[in-house]
């Protein structure tokens, strides 16, 4: 619980209005802050969801440890011992797209999304992804779906430079996949036809004949 000044005002707050005789009420208020309770489901969770951060900041061979000890009656202390270890960074990219055409047009706006010899970062990845599904739509690939993209981080890089350098290496390569639909082998773009903009006549104007004009391909009616 929350402490201010070394002082749980909260837990205090909460204690005198919902307790009678040291046994709490079955109908308790809403007021101050409830103890917290010991779930260990919650405690290693919390564990790893640490875990997975580090990883998705390149440090691959990271561990989280949780350790819980009892400091009193009813009271637990929870430790979490994070060892990071070597972080890893971009060395190359590479593609793996079936769809020659979705190839082309990727890799003629493709940006690096991680500099070469930065820190491996999952969350700008994932920013990549929403780049590339924002392309495909704006040029006509209105069934283009996030999930056809994923990455692939190529560690095995290392055991090779390892055997040649006698040094140990942390890099990793990243592949990116964008695979076609099930059952097809290409995404089906879409093209615009003949344009229709209806234009509401004023009350004045009612009573006239509307006609239709074509221009480039765009009637107005």
């Amino acid at each position: 619980n929350a402490k201010f000044l070394g002082q749980k005002f909260g837990l205090g707050m909460y204690n005198t209005f919902n307790t009678k005789k040291g046994v709490y009420k079955e109908k308790r208020k809403k007021i101050g802050e409830a103890p917290a309770i010991f779930d260990s489901a919650k405690a290693y969770t919390a564990m790893q969801k640490m875990n997975r951060f580090l990883l998705n900041k390149g440090y691959f061979n990271s561990k989280v440890h949780l350790k819980i000890d009892s400091i009193g009656k009813k009271k637990l202390k929870l430790t979490y011992e994070a060892f990071q270890g070597p972080v890893y960074t971009i060395r190359n990219y590479s593609f793996n797209i079936p769809d020659t055409a979705l190839f082309r047009l990727y890799t003629q706006h493709y940006k690096k999304p991680i500099d070469s010899g930065k820190n491996y970062d999952y969350y700008l990845l994932e920013r990549e992804v929403s780049v590339a599904n924002n392309l495909f739509k704006m040029n006509g690939y209105k069934d283009f779906e996030k999930s056809y993209i994923r990455y692939k981080a190529d560690t095995l890089i290392n055991d090779s430079l390892r055997r040649t350098s006698g040094k140990d290496n942390h890099e990793v390569d990243i592949v990116t996949i964008i695979n076609n639909p099930k059952g097809k082998d290409h995404h089906q773009p879409y093209t615009m036809n003949d344009t229709y903009v209806t234009i509401t006549p004023s009350i004045k104007r009612r009573e006239i004949e509307p006609d239709t004009i074509r221009r480039a391909d765009i009637y107005f009616l």
